[in-house]
């Protein structure tokens, strides 16, 4: 891939820590097709032809809603709970359970979108009613969050998210790749985040933004996937080198981390790549890198691409992330 001809003198990612406190809004990325023609029609809330996948690395334990529940678990949450079955219908929910493998993605659909346009005061009503529900059962873990999320945005329907999609919690180091018109919610922790350079975001809930619902609802791909296939699995490149390559072009990140009691004896080599990079740095005692920079925590550092650099007088542990172009 000609990496300049593609891209000219833009990196094209944008790559950051996020510190989650409260739930962020339930919301997919449209595919660049779709934001091509967004763009066109309606700049002012889609301002960019560019598509959007993105990854989160935890680096403290981290929680999100991602991609939809495997079917059976949505409709025994609707069976479990009334207040949720009474949204989705008695004829609809027995049209979902009954229906074939290769029907289930059109009916889970249809409840999806059957809750999104609820009118509100109904949907204010089985929220109030599966909060008390809750008070009264410290026991129900799934009420619990539902509760938690609840809480943060009094009365909104994208609370009943929890009930359709994964609730995938991460371990610092694990990490979740989130494709174009996936549903995702991002719900508590500290991350790097990466993801293509766009603003395109289409909210339906869980946010004072603008909420575009029916785009919503026909962008997503009806498709559940487990909790062990959004998890991406790195590769070790060395004992310290951890390579996150999802299937996109425009980033992967390396995570090195190396333990204090190792860093005082230890050299380590950045090598030269095709692209230019960005390096943060997360935690670091001291360093210096070819030897007349000093490496500090917090910082941000780009490295041109094919040189190569070496980090020397670690002292206590080293934890960054480089990334980079995909190739």
């Amino acid at each position: 891939m000609d990496i300049y001809k593609k891209y000219g003198h833009q990196l094209p990612f944008l790559f950051k820590v996020l510190s989650v406190n409260k739930p962020l809004s339930i919301q997919v990325h449209p595919d660049k097709s779709l934001a091509g023609q967004l763009f066109k029609t309606r700049p002012e809330h889609y301002p960019d032809s560019n598509h959007k996948p993105e990854m989160a690395i935890a680096l403290t334990p981290f929680t999100g809603l991602a991609y939809f529940r495997p079917h059976d678990e949505i409709i025994n949450f609707a069976k479990r709970y009334q207040q949720l079955g009474d949204l989705i219908g008695i004829d609809l929910l027995a049209e979902y359970e009954s229906a074939n493998e290769n029907d289930r993605a059109e009916c889970l659909k249809k409840c999806f979108v059957k809750l999104l346009k609820e009118p509100q005061e109904i949907i204010a009503d089985k929220i109030k009613s599966l909060l008390e529900m809750a008070a009264n059962d410290n026991g129900d873990n799934d009420l619990k969050i539902f509760s938690e999320i609840a809480s943060e945005y009094p009365g909104d329907v994208g609370s009943f998210a929890y009930f359709f999609l994964n609730h995938v919690k991460l371990e610092p180091g694990q990490a979740l790749f989130i494709d174009v018109n996936q549903p995702h919610c991002y719900l508590s922790g500290d991350c790097v985040e990466i993801m293509a350079c766009s603003d395109n975001v289409i909210r339906a809930g869980l946010t004072p933004k603008y909420k575009d619902v029916d785009l919503l609802c026909e962008t997503m791909t009806y498709k559940p996937k487990s909790i062990d296939e959004i998890i991406l699995k790195p590769t070790l490149k060395d004992p310290f080198t951890c390579l996150y390559s999802p299937s996109v072009d425009e980033f992967a990140i390396e995570k090195i981390e190396i333990d204090g009691n190792q860093s005082k004896t230890l050299e380590y080599r950045f090598e030269g790549l095709h692209s230019a990079s960005l390096l943060i740095i997360i935690e670091c005692g001291s360093a210096r890198i070819n030897p007349t920079v000093k490496l500090k925590k917090s910082n941000i550092y780009f490295i041109p691409p094919g040189l190569n650099y070496v980090v020397t007088e670690i002292e206590g542990k080293f934890l960054a992330f480089r990334a980079f172009i995909r190739q």
